[in-house]
């Protein structure tokens, strides 16, 4: 976990698994318990009753650093970004969903963040790097608004409210264009 620059040594290594991972019939296991039973091998953590929707796209790599807890519940198109390029640089970090956490669709979690037990993620919520998402918390619901929702994300870094901010706004335009 950390940062390295893009196309060093370490990052050749994540694209050739990333390739090789494209092999893998993951539209045929989506949706199954052969999916769970998959990441399992693949080195996840992966509790019981686990529920993986149809397009959760997990072929980034990195599947050591996965941890899903018992009853969580990632709907359609949630993006698990345990390695995202950032500023010429893949940042890569554990994500971890404690028990009976739910990520709503289109729901993203970055590299190193936490969602707590109980928490859950509405639509097109994002929790950034290094975020954790407090036990039982329900971050982004539709009636409040973005200075609200942030203020309730434990911030490990400096600076992840306002780029947790900026997330949101941006998330928002793009729905708002799709509409």
């Amino acid at each position: 976990p950390g940062a390295m620059p893009a196309w060093s040594a370490a990052h050749i290594r994540l694209w050739m698994v990333q390739r090789l991972a494209a092999h893998i019939p993951w539209s045929a296991l989506a949706g199954t318990h052969a999916l769970t039973v998959t990441l399992r091998a693949l080195g996840a953590r992966v509790g019981h009753h686990v529920h993986i929707h149809r397009g959760v796209d997990l072929q980034h790599g990195a599947w050591h650093l996965l941890s899903l807890g018992d009853d969580v519940s990632l709907a359609r198109d949630v993006s698990l970004r345990i390695a995202e390029l950032d500023a010429g640089h893949i940042v890569v970090g554990a994500i971890a969903i404690a028990d009976g956490a739910t990520l709503d669709v289109h729901a993203g979690v970055g590299p190193g963040a936490h969602v707590g037990r109980g928490a859950s993620l509405g639509p097109w919520a994002a929790v950034s790097a290094g975020v954790r998402v407090p036990d039982g918390e329900h971050p982004c619901p539709a009636d409040q608004s973005r200075a609200n929702c942030a203020a309730g994300l434990e911030r490990d870094a400096p600076g992840q409210f306002e780029a947790v901010l900026a997330l949101l706004a941006e998330r928002e335009q793009s729905f708002r264009a799709e509409l």
